[in-house]
């Protein structure tokens, strides 16, 4: 079964999420409240119940079904409240007419759905929701369970389907309050991802939608009248005047930089370090494959398999997602070990353009159950204008400066007639042909490092 996209996109991404933390973690003895205007996907309140806040202390609000249905759950709300009701377009009647929308997955099923529908423009989105309707039951069960997860988490926190503007209000005149804000950080966010061209009602509340790009400002100022700790999130930039307000900064591309900013900077650094280096890494897990090393082989009798990651699939439905190109399979990302022998990254990449990888393993995923790829379309950012181990494998379809010193670099290449085995000899007549690679030798140490 084929994962589906994205739903919600407005989280505070993680380097946030952990410097929150640890200031979240200062303050818990020194605030009663902790305020969460547009809370989306309650990523903060989270973080929060995390380093020691109780749930108790914990008010949420927004303005979208799909955050009002987690939130009921987790207050003790029942969800006949939301007075949800559907009227399924034709296309999709037998699919969501069964339906009683009495349970959390029923509901953020048919929103979903319903929205994933009445946006559809592309070959992604038509798969999108054939896959929602082939699969109905198992992304029901699997909503369900994540939203009672989350719940369980929360739970005893209050929330309201209410506008971000009404709830900083509530929050305004109180010395202990910590209220944090961050709403969607695009032009007409919840209009792009909940709209389902009417065939979904529920008890929306009244809410004019937050705009980026006009009232930034107006979100500031407001905010720093604030009696208590006021923390807001900015993407990409700020004014030259909010720069005293910054207690933490995440340089994401020479484009991008978000921020978070304060009404009070002088609370924040008497009480925490503005850093995210307050922060112990949390590892990385070692996977349970064996890695290729120095001491092994490719041969003819050599077997290549691909092994399918599951991603969870509450990331999967709420957060982004770019989905297939039309014509071709999007290679994404390709690593390989370095060997002193192999070009391993070229084997790779003849067997992702081989009709073994499009028949034995895009075959099985729904997705491309409409229309079968025609190839396998892949972007290489290099310092240098080609990248050789992709001759003879891809063809180099656009190049264009990126930044200073790098190339960007975007290869194509139609499904080649071959096996996986045919795969191995072809490559292993290409590696006969070959120098050995010059590197280095590695002690030991230095290896496993």
């Amino acid at each position: 079964m084929q994962e589906a996209g994205a739903i919600f996109l407005g989280n505070t991404p993680g380097p946030a999420r952990s410097y929150m933390g640890g200031l979240l973690a200062a303050m818990r003895k020194r605030y009663k409240r902790l305020v969460i205007p547009a809370c989306g996907k309650f990523a903060i309140a989270e973080v929060a119940v995390n380093v020691g806040w109780s749930p108790e202390r914990i008010e949420c609000s927004d303005v979208s079904l799909f955050s009002s249905v987690l939130g009921y759950l987790a207050s003790g709300k029942p969800l006949s409240a939301l007075h949800v009701t559907v009227t399924p377009p034709p296309s999709l009647a037998d699919t969501l007419s069964p339906l009683t929308y009495e349970s959390a997955g029923e509901v953020l099923y048919a929103l979903k759905l319903l929205a994933a529908a009445h946006h559809s423009k592309t070959y992604w989105d038509e798969l999108l929701v054939r896959e929602l309707s082939r699969h109905r039951d198992k992304h029901v069960e699997d909503l369900d369970n994540q939203a009672h997860a989350l719940a369980g988490r929360l739970s005893g926190m209050s929330y309201e389907p209410l506008d971000m503007w009404d709830h900083m209000a509530q929050a305004r005149d109180d010395p202990k309050a910590l209220t944090y804000v961050n709403p969607p950080g695009y032009e007409r966010g919840y209009t792009r991802l909940y709209d389902s061209g009417g065939a979904l009602a529920w008890d929306e509340p009244k809410f004019v939608e937050f705009s980026p790009k006009t009232q930034h400002p107006a979100r500031r100022d407001a905010l720093m009248e604030f009696e208590g700790l006021a923390i807001f999130y900015r993407y990409q930039s700020i004014e030259e005047d909010e720069t005293p307000l910054v207690i933490f900064a995440s340089e994401y591309s020479l484009e991008r930089t978000d921020y978070l900013l304060t009404n009070k900077p002088h609370v924040v650094v008497e009480a925490f370090a503005a850093s995210a280096r307050a922060f112990s890494p949390i590892g990385i897990r070692p996977s349970p494959f064996p890695i290729f090393g120095e001491e092994d082989d490719v041969l003819p009798s050599s077997q290549l398999r691909f092994v399918p990651c599951e991603a969870p699939v509450a990331r999967k439905f709420f957060g982004a997602d770019a989905g297939p190109a039309v014509d071709y399979v999007f290679e994404q990302y390709g690593f390989s070990v370095s060997h002193s022998r192999y070009q391993l990254n070229k084997l790779l990449m003849m067997a992702l353009v081989s009709t073994a990888f499009r028949d034995e393993v895009l075959g099985e995923q729904g997705q491309f159950a409409l229309k079968t790829p025609t190839g396998v379309r892949t972007v290489c950012l290099s310092r240098y204008p080609e990248v050789k181990i992709n001759r003879g494998v891809l063809k180099l379809l656009a190049r264009k400066v990126w930044k200073a010193g790098m190339f960007h670099l975007t290869y194509q290449s139609e499904f080649k007639e071959q096996t996986f085995e045919e795969v191995i000899s072809a490559w292993l007549e290409w590696q006969s042909r070959r120098p050995p690679i010059a590197r280095a030798k590695r002690s030991p140490t230095s290896a496993t490092t």
